[in-house]
This record gives C-alpha cells, sequence and structure tokens, in this order.
C-alpha cells in the first residue's frame, strides 16, 4: 500500500514538473511558414528513476503541450512533433488535433507490425505523417506507404543521394522536406530538387552583397529609429516623422485602437496616441513597426523570430536582476538579425544603428552582461539544452521559471502580428 502511494506522489510531481518547448520553423515554397517543428527537453528520466518512463512518457508529453497550448507555440500553424515508439503507440496524437500536427517519426523506431498498425490507424484518423532522416534504410521502407512528409537531412547527406531519394520516391505521392538547410545554395539546391518544404537557419543568413548602401526608404526609419533613442523624448517631432509616413500613421493608430489598449473610445489621434502609449511602449513600438518596414523584402519569420528574441531576452535579464537595462536587452534581441535584414556583415549594419555601444559590442561577441543573456537565447531557441543548462548554471538563471518566459514572448508576438 505504502510502495503504491509513493509511486502516486512520484508521478503527481512529475507532473508538475516545467516542460522546455523550442520551435523551429519550416517554410514552404513562397518562403513562408507552413509549420514549426517543436522541440522538447523534460528532466523526468533523470529525475524520477522510479517512475517508468515508457509508461510515464506519453502522459507527460502530451498533458504538458495542452498546457503549454499548441496555438501559443505555432501561431495556428502546423506543428511537426517528434514521436518515439511509445507516443506512437500510445495513440495519444489523437488527442491533438489532426489538421494542426504533422506526427514526426523518428528513424530509430523500427516498424514492427505493432508500430505500423499504429501508423495505419493514425492515418485512417486523418493525421499527417512524416519520416525523420530517411536515407534508403531497408528497415524503414515499410513506413512509406504511410508517409506524407519525407524529411532529407542535407548536413548528413550528399547531392547525389538527394537526387537519388527524389528519382526514386517522388512519384509515389510524398512531399519532400530539406531540413537543415543553413544557406541559400542549399535553399536554392532543394527548390530545383522539387523539395515542399524547407527546415533551417538559412533565412537568418545575410546574402551579402560588397558596396551595398541602405536604400532610402530604409534610410527614413533608421532617423526614425535615431529619434525616439536620442533620450527624453520629443512629441512635436516625432508627431511630424509619423504623419510623413502614412503606413506609420496607420500603424499607431491601428495599435492603439486594437484590444491591447481596451480605451473607452476611439482614438484618432497621432499626438494623443503617442500620450497614451508613453514613452516605454513609444520605443518598443516604433522599433517594432520600423524594423517591419525595414525587412520588408524578407521571410516575416525573421521579423517575427527576431520580436520573439528581443521580447525572451528582456525577461531573461529581468530574472537575472538586470531591470536596469531592459531596453538594451529588447534592442540586442531586435537587432541580432541586422546583418540579414540589411544584407550586410554585422559590423558595417550595426554603424547605422542608434544602440548603445555596449549592446552593439554583445552583438559582435564580446563577452558582457548582455552578451550571456544573447548566448542563452540562441541555446533555447536552437532546443541545445545542454549548453543552456551550463549557461543558466553560469548565469544563476532560475531554470524553472525559463518555460513560461519563452511561452509569454510567443503570445506576445503572435498578438501582435494580428495587428495589420
Amino acid at each position: 500500500m505504502q510502495a503504491s502511494k509513493d509511486y502516486g506522489q512520484r508521478v503527481e510531481k512529475l507532473f508538475q514538473m516545467e516542460i522546455f518547448v523550442a520551435r523551429q520553423p519550416i517554410f514552404d515554397t513562397r518562403n513562408e511558414v507552413f509549420g514549426y517543428e517543436l522541440l522538447f527537453r523534460s528532466g523526468f528520466q533523470d529525475s524520477f528513476p522510479q517512475v517508468d518512463p515508457d509508461a510515464a512518457s506519453a502522459q507527460t508529453f502530451t498533458y504538458s503541450l495542452m498546457d503549454f497550448g499548441l496555438d501559443n507555440l505555432t501561431g495556428g500553424k502546423r506543428a511537426f512533433i517528434n514521436f518515439t515508439r511509445n507516443l506512437i503507440l500510445s495513440e495519444c496524437a489523437t488527442l491533438l488535433p489532426r489538421d494542426k500536427v504533422v506526427i514526426e517519426i523518428l528513424e530509430d523506431v523500427v516498424p514492427d507490425p505493432e508500430v505500423l498498425a499504429a501508423c495505419r490507424r493514425l492515418k485512417q484518423k486523418g493525421y499527417m505523417l512524416a519520416l525523420d532522416d530517411y536515407t534508403f534504410q531497408e528497415g524503414l521502407r515499410a513506413y512509406l506507404p504511410f508517409i506524407d512528409v519525407l524529411k532529407i537531412d542535407f548536413a548528413q547527406t550528399q547531392p547525389a543521394q538527394r537526387q537519388r531519394l527524389m528519382r526514386d520516391l517522388g512519384g509515389k505521392g510524398m512531399r519532400f522536406l530539406a531540413e537543415k538547410v543553413e544557406t541559400k545554395e542549399g535553399m536554392e539546391e532543394a527548390l530545383q530538387l522539387g523539395c515542399s518544404y524547407l527546415q533551417g537557419f538559412y533565412f537568418c543568413r545575410p546574402s551579402v552583397v560588397p558596396g551595398r548602401s541602405i536604400e532610402g526608404f530604409k534610410q527614413n526609419y533608421i532617423r526614425l529609429l535615431q529619434e525616439i533613442h536620442r533620450g527624453e523624448i520629443d512629441y512635436n517631432r516625432l508627431e511630424k516623422l509619423i504623419k510623413s509616413d502614412l503606413s506609420l500613421t496607420y500603424a499607431l493608430l491601428k495599435l492603439i485602437n486594437s484590444a491591447a489598449f481596451p480605451f473607452a473610445r476611439r482614438i484618432e489621434s497621432v499626438r494623443q496616441s503617442l500620450v497614451l502609449l508613453g514613452q516605454k511602449n513609444i520605443r518598443k513600438w516604433v522599433t517594432l513597426v520600423t524594423f517591419s518596414q525595414i525587412a520588408q523584402n524578407k521571410p516575416q519569420e525573421l521579423v517575427l523570430n527576431s520580436i520573439v528574441r528581443a521580447t525572451f531576452c528582456e525577461s531573461l535579464g529581468e530574472s537575472l536582476g538586470m531591470n536596469g537595462h531592459s531596453d538594451d536587452l529588447f534592442l540586442m534581441g531586435m537587432f541580432s538579425r541586422i546583418d540579414a535584414i540589411l544584407d550586410q556583415p554585422l559590423e558595417q549594419a550595426l554603424k547605422s544603428l542608434p544602440i548603445s555601444e555596449e549592446v552593439k559590442a554583445s552583438l559582435l561577441g564580446e563577452s558582457n552582461p548582455l552578451n550571456e543573456v544573447m548566448k542563452l537565447a540562441e541555446s533555447y531557441e536552437m532546443a541545445d539544452w545542454q549548453r543552456f543548462s551550463n549557461l543558466a548554471d553560469h548565469t544563476g538563471l532560475p531554470e524553472k521559471n525559463v518555460p513560461n518566459l519563452y511561452k509569454d514572448a510567443l503570445k506576445w508576438v503572435n498578438r501582435i502580428s494580428q495587428i495589420k
């Protein structure tokens, strides 16, 4: 009886644990986000050795994911979720909406009769299935009749292998996803091969053109950024700058009259909108809007990714007692991809920005407290959990708070991205 009670207490503690979740975008051929792969870290195997991981993993995974909220994680896009053998057999996928998930079978899951039967049932219920890292392994061919998306690892395969895969399997009704695509050349190869989806950080890499200058309209936004970061905001000057740009005027009035600011009556004055926002919110809003305009010809995910990182960095800094640096932390995260936005080397791109020398130094890799926050954010986003834990130990960051900080950053970005 006591043993049963102890087991129940351990399981109850298990479900109180925070589950770390990061997301990585998956693009279609138009460079628009089709979905996100969700990457998890749970410490229950190490922390609760007496709880059977095979019995607990499905429930832990499912309820944690549902608590986090699929829409918070993916903004309504498809969630690609890695499934172990135990998760497949538990059929916990059926608790998730079939139009919002893709069941990704890991390459080390042996397609025995039980697993194949579970895959057949999932297909019959309308779920999409993906197979990870297929490279002609004879043992995995049994999965192919059930697979909607076949993932090709561009880091682990050669061009000849990829061509053979597409040639031999291209007519079987499957779509192909090129993963770990890190360069523009890799992206172009994937599209030429006929891949329907791309995954990797190629979209964060600049296409550097020597001698390229910032276009005229982008310089106007840089000047606006300089204006709001001079010190005390001059409302008269700022009002004139915003009124001179119709898109900025529209964006400001749209924001102030959105659900984010539930005022009793409609606000129709630029000046009144600025006063109601207050200086801190003005700086943040102008940074977001101008950044989106500067990145006009880039994938929207590059902007959203930067906003998530900016918000996440700000929250991580607060957890580390760096409240006095919140503006710098936000700007650091926001401009960490500025080289890809402007297609310039990072050092050159930073010269035109009205940010502190400490922020510039941290973005260029100099060791300082801001740079430590940047490393924490990057390692979490990349789901490099070991590096993240090491950095958290080094900085004294309370890890248990981090999943909620990341979730809140995603929720905030989902909200503002819907304010057009």
